[in-house]
This record gives structure tokens, C-alpha cells and sequence, in this order.
């Protein structure tokens, strides 16, 4: 699953147009490739739709996630899911 994931961040960091939905729900995302996702949607224009429910983010993780679609427009999440 690590391959899959890092394959989708190459995607977003490269505003790839067939990457819009991204569907992370109930993955193992270490906080290293969290990172890595979150740096890549923080430039990102082609992404949309990002669920990231059910991979047990902490409150670090999502201050990082709440600074980043602060500055990408484009993604739209439901902030008032439980995603712990």
C-alpha cells in the first residue's frame, strides 16, 4: 500500500488531472508520508475531493492538514467528520 500512496503523492505534486478524487480512508500513512501529502496539496490545483477518514491523524497531523487547505482552495473535505 506505501508504493500505491507514494504513487498518488507524485500525482498530486505534479497537479496529475486524473488524480482529483483521492480516497485515503482507513490507510496505514506513517507521519513521514503524511508530510509528504500534506506538502503536495499545499501547491496542488487538481484535487478535490480528499478522504482521509478513519487512519487515526492525531492533533499534530491535523493542525499540519489545517495549515495546508488554508492555502490550497481547491480541496474540500468535511471538517465536521470524526477522522481520528
Amino acid at each position: 500500500m506505501k508504493a500505491e500512496i507514494d504513487a498518488i503523492i507524485r500525482q498530486i505534486s505534479h497537479d496529475d488531472r486524473s488524480c482529483c478524487k483521492v480516497d485515503l480512508s482507513d490507510c496505514k500513512i506513517s507521519y513521514n508520508t503524511l508530510k509528504k501529502l500534506f506538502a503536495a496539496l499545499g501547491q496542488n490545483r487538481t484535487v478535490f475531493y480528499l478522504d482521509l477518514s478513519g487512519i487515526g491523524i492525531t492533533a499534530t497531523q491535523l493542525q499540519l492538514f489545517e495549515n495546508t487547505i488554508q492555502r490550497n482552495k481547491t480541496v474540500r473535505y468535511d471538517h465536521h467528520s470524526e477522522i481520528v
